[in-house]
């Protein structure tokens, strides 16, 4: 932080060296916010909107190509709405959320439990480029809820007693630049998991995992693979 102007902002709470002390409790942040939810047996319903301000400082992270619509600037608002609607076989949620600048996020999904031992779950996710919040968070491949698309299915599965299976596949795509990716790339994460418990003290799981994403090519910043 120079001046009145904060370039980046620590949020795990540590300060342990020099460098991280001359950090600490150089800015005030003040955040306001409020919900208003209805509810019944089957149905929830909310609004919440967030104020998020620094004071007399201002947001701006030194920029970057990848970084061109990150949080700047001396406050951010947010306003969202979110829904439940569930019977005894399916779940349906999600929640749209608008920034100040007018850009959105949101997620919708849908769980399924057509018998007791098979779960289904299925999501969709958009958080525009521009979207910006300081806390927001939500289902993602990234650290903040911003510059993805993505498409998610679950399932649990509990064939016989002591037995589980898990899997989920997870495509998506990143319309702008990212940390080290200089274009805009995708990628796809899978994952089966099978869980036996020999007792209530014993048990033991076989887990596979695939995860791919596009990065740039060593030691050249504009092309992916």
């Amino acid at each position: 932080m120079d001046s009145c102007y904060i370039h980046s902002i620590r949020k795990d709470g540590i300060h342990r060296i020099e460098r991280e002390q001359e950090r600490k409790h150089v800015f005030r942040l003040a955040t306001y916010g409020a919900n208003v939810r209805y509810s019944n047996h089957r149905l929830a319903l909310g609004i919440t909107g967030v104020v998020t301000s620094f004071g007399r400082n201002e947001l701006s992270p030194d920029v970057k190509p990848y970084n061109l619509y990150y949080l700047r600037g001396k406050k951010n608002s947010n306003l969202s709405v979110d829904y439940l609607w569930k019977n005894r076989k399916i779940k349906l949620f999600g929640e749209t959320a608008v920034s100040q600048n007018g850009s959105f996020a949101t997620l919708h999904g849908m769980q399924l439990t057509p018998v007791s031992y098979l779960n289904l779950l299925m999501l969709y996710r958009y958080y525009d480029k521009k979207y910006q919040s300081f806390y927001g968070k939500s289902f993602s491949q990234q650290s903040q809820v911003q510059n993805e698309e993505g498409g998610y299915i679950g399932i649990t599965f509990i064939p016989f007693p002591y037995w589980k299976l898990s899997a989920y596949a997870d495509v998506f795509r990143f319309p702008w630049l990212r940390y080290e990716v200089d274009a805009p790339s995708r990628g796809e994460e899978y994952m089966v998991q099978i869980d036996h418990s020999f007792n209530s003290s014993i048990s033991m799981y076989v887990l596979y995992r695939y995860s791919e994403k596009d990065k740039n090519y060593p030691g050249v910043s504009n092309r992916t693979i």
